[in-house]
């Protein structure tokens, strides 16, 4: 037996045209947005080669783009063209210290136990007592804890403890 087609008024036929359409009009070229017209892969191609300090700006100017650019497809082309960059920042002691008292009551303005000038004398104390330039003391063992953030395209993407 053959399937039957289904009747179609005009009106169902003409929106069908219409969004066969508009799918064939969204790959094809647009004068007023030539980047966005590209194929996906070419599209890719091109955005890879662009600088991490303009994916910020790239990622706000559209919808396509900011999907290219949060891909797997995107990552993966830019890590094998050699386009990814890589930065390492070391972690200064103040920002060590943010992290392991900054959360304290005694040191939050909003609490109810904050005195500025106890918590200024305290801090520097814990600074002395705990951290070096180079990151966290541990005078029991005679070393520095050294803190990196990695960076890759300017997102942190870990640490590295030392």
């Amino acid at each position: 037996p053959t399937p039957k087609k289904q009747k179609m008024s005009p009106d169902t036929a003409a929106k069908s045209d219409n969004e066969a359409d508009a799918k064939v009009a969204s790959l094809e070229y647009d004068p007023n947005n030539p980047l966005v017209s590209l194929p996906p892969d070419a599209l890719t191609a091109v955005l890879c080669r662009s600088p991490s300090s303009d994916h910020d700006a790239l990622r706000r100017s559209c919808k396509t783009i900011r999907s290219t650019l949060e891909s797997g497809a995107y990552a993966s082309e830019r890590v094998a063209t050699g386009y990814s960059e890589v930065s390492v920042r070391h972690i200064s002691k103040e920002e060590l210290w943010q992290e392991d008292f900054g959360q304290d009551k005694e040191h939050d303005p909003t609490s109810e136990e904050y005195d500025a000038e106890e918590s200024a004398r305290r801090k520097e104390e814990q600074m002395a007592e705990s951290f070096s330039d180079f990151g966290r003391l541990d005078e029991s063992y005679g070393y520095h804890d050294i803190t990196f953030d990695v960076q890759v395209d300017g997102r942190c993407r870990g640490s590295i403890h030392l």
